[in-house]
């Protein structure tokens, strides 16, 4: 449905903790408090302020705004979407073409919603300015305003000039707004006093001033240190004699060179040197010698002009942290770090900081887009104000959610027909457009059947050759070649009951006599080669999950560079130090299927036990047309 142009709304409104200025009423622009400056000083200089505004406005940011209808009875919002299955009203049509404007349509939104949410976050205030313009893509030009960057001149609006705006405003600190805007203030309110703008920054200032005074207490021990390296006394009394600097012991009267004190530092200063020039010289790791009377050596003393670390400093300085974290509204953890908690923890730290204190911020944005802009934006349009009311802006904070993966009890609860398809698609991170089509379905399920009873491949392998398979095409498959005995052996038992095949397995017996390929060439009959293909690929799952269970036991990370590989190509990763124990026990069907083929048991049992090892010692992926190339080799 085409639309005209949004116009500017002319009604007046303030709701909740927002208001709308508009035409015939003034809201007169306070200037911040003390606190507040004191907030945004805090936030260009503490890192751990900035760190708490910069991950809730981060989180903010990735929230998506949508339209939505009111529940009933207080109930979450109700998506209104376009879809091939709903037609929308006029009215919902208009309410989503106004909700994609927001911030200026999609790609600028996340960065307005980002600005806002730290303006709010730390001084608990903030702006929205929407512009007419015609260069922008929507008509309109949205940005995230301070409280520092407007001001009312009496006759009308102003906002700080920035590098995007025209180059006739160059010389000027601020600029008229255009004529035709909107401009919303946005607070989170003191719960005493509604009108006045609250963030927990302001109860978490005497916090920061103590953090910023373990800081300078910190930053002037350190600076002590530089100023010198104190004094060192030396007693009058003693003569220092060089190192290297030796008499001739056969001249006993021979006079040595003695020195005072300036000696000594002159050779301490060289030693010094030689040891920063090159920290593998012997100077860096020999003490220097000086040999004076022992009534002397307790006389030299060296005197520090430096202030000692205080030993409680990181104490104290941890306490702080741990306060700052708390008094945030943000989840403690986040600040603290999560070192010691297990990814359960982890997930409800995560789910409790966007339900608890994300998901309130973004409510607090939306209602003033509500209120101050879409439900004044329909009304102007003509539309009933009764429904109009219904439709809300509201934030889906979905894709912030991590929860804990189930996908291996959804799996599990399909295979026992407990879940659905979709129930497993979606606790396995996959759409419903994931769902297998009619003919990849039919199949697979023709490949299984085909897997767990090699005796009928004589009968499904001309089926799933086909490029597109239908249901008639399975249903036209004469299965009356099979008797029934072998019919019933094949089912496996659903609840629990052993059925016939795992009896007779569990029991040793021999099975019912099997349907059997009569052919003059065992080795041209497809059959073989696909009933092998079945034997060879659980061969190699099983090798493949015994790989991955054991590159998981004392390895850092442990299965998760293998986890989303399937079984079957994990050795094309990870070489096996060991094949035998990898596929003990994975042909010891294969005699009877060769009996049913005709051809060779032991024969065929050595063949594709050596096709499989050779996979695995040489890192390549099994193909059935690799198989039928080994079969060939080996028993013809």
């Amino acid at each position: 449905m085409a639309r005209t142009k949004t116009p500017a709304p002319k009604a007046k409104m303030m709701v909740a903790s927002s208001a709308r200025v508009a035409a015939g009423r003034r809201i007169s622009r306070v200037p911040n408090a003390e606190w507040q400056d004191q907030a945004w000083r805090l936030f260009d200089a503490m890192g751990e302020l900035r760190f708490a505004a910069s991950w809730i406005s981060n989180s903010a940011s990735r929230v998506n705004l949508a339209l939505g209808r009111v529940g009933d009875g207080g109930s979450d919002p109700v998506p209104v979407r376009q879809s091939a299955e709903t037609e929308l009203t006029p009215l919902e049509q208009d309410a989503l073409q106004l909700v994609a404007e927001l911030g200026g349509g999609p790609a600028l939104l996340p960065e307005m919603m980002q600005h806002l949410a730290t303006l709010i976050a730390v001084s608990g205030l903030g702006w929205i300015l929407i512009e007419e313009d015609p260069f922008a893509p929507t008509g309109w030009k949205w940005s995230a305003r301070s409280n520092e960057e407007l001001r009312d001149n009496g006759s009308g609006w102003e906002v700080e000039v920035g590098i995007a705006d025209d180059p006739e405003f160059d010389n000027m600190s601020h600029r008229p707004v255009a004529a035709n805007h909107v401009l919303i203030r946005t607070w989170k309110r003191h719960p005493r006093h509604a009108d006045i703008p609250d963030s927990p920054v302001r109860a978490a200032i005497p916090i920061l001033r103590q953090l910023e005074g373990i800081d300078a207490h910190v930053n002037a021990t350190s600076t002590s240190r530089l100023s010198g390296a104190g004094i060192l006394f030396s007693p009058s009394e003693v003569e220092y004699q060089s190192p290297g600097v030796e008499g001739d012991a056969n001249d006993p009267d021979e006079d040595i060179d003695y020195a005072n004190v300036d000696g000594l530092l002159d050779d301490l200063i060289e030693n010094a040197r030689l040891a920063s020039a090159d920290p593998n010289e012997p100077a860096a790791v020999i003490p220097l010698p000086i040999e004076v009377p022992a009534e002397f050596i307790e006389s030299f003393r060296h005197m520090t002009f430096w202030t000692e670390y205080d030993e409680n400093v990181i104490e104290l300085s941890d306490r702080a942290v741990r306060r700052f974290a708390l008094a945030m509204d943000m989840p403690p953890e986040a600040v603290t770090g999560m070192t010691d908690a297990s990814h359960w923890a982890a997930w409800r730290v995560a789910e409790e900081g966007v339900t608890i204190h994300i998901a309130p911020l973004v409510r607090v944005i939306t209602t003033a887009l509500t209120v101050n802009w879409l439900h004044l934006n329909l009304l102007e349009l003509g539309h009933d104000p009764v429904e109009v009311m219904k439709l809300i802006v509201f934030g889906d904070t979905t894709s912030l959610l991590v929860r804990p993966d189930k996908s291996a009890d959804a799996i599990a609860g399909y295979e026992n027909i407990e879940v659905s398809g979709d129930a497993m698609r979606r606790e396995s991170g996959l759409s419903p457009d994931d769902k297998p089509a009619e003919s990849e379905f039919l199949r697979r399920v023709l490949m299984r059947a085909m897997d767990r009873n090699p005796e009928l491949s004589q009968l499904i392998l001309p089926v799933i050759c086909e490029p597109m398979i239908t249901a008639d095409m399975v249903k036209a498959i004469d299965w009356s070649q099979v008797t029934p005995e072998q019919q019933n052996f094949g089912v496996r038992s659903m609840d629990g009951e052993r059925s016939r095949r795992d009896q007779f397995e569990q029991a040793g017996q021999s099975q019912p006599e099997p349907l059997r390929t009569v052919t003059d060439s065992p080795l041209a009959a497809s059959a073989l080669v696909a009933s092998m293909d079945g034997v060879v690929f659980r061969a190699m799952e099983r090798a493949g999950n015994r790989l991955r269970s054991d590159i998981s036991k004392g390895v850092p990370g442990g299965n998760a560079a293998v986890v989303s590989m399937p079984s079957s190509l994990v050795h094309t990763v990870i070489k096996p130090s060991r094949v035998a124990p990898l596929v003990a026990g994975a042909f010891d069907r294969v005699p009877e299927l060769a009996e049913r083929f005709g051809v060779d048991g032991p024969e065929l049992t050595a063949s594709v036990d050596q096709y499989t090892r050779h996979l695995l010692e040489m890192g390549k992926p099994h193909t059935v047309q690799a198989l039928a190339s080994w079969l060939e080799g080996e028993l013809t």
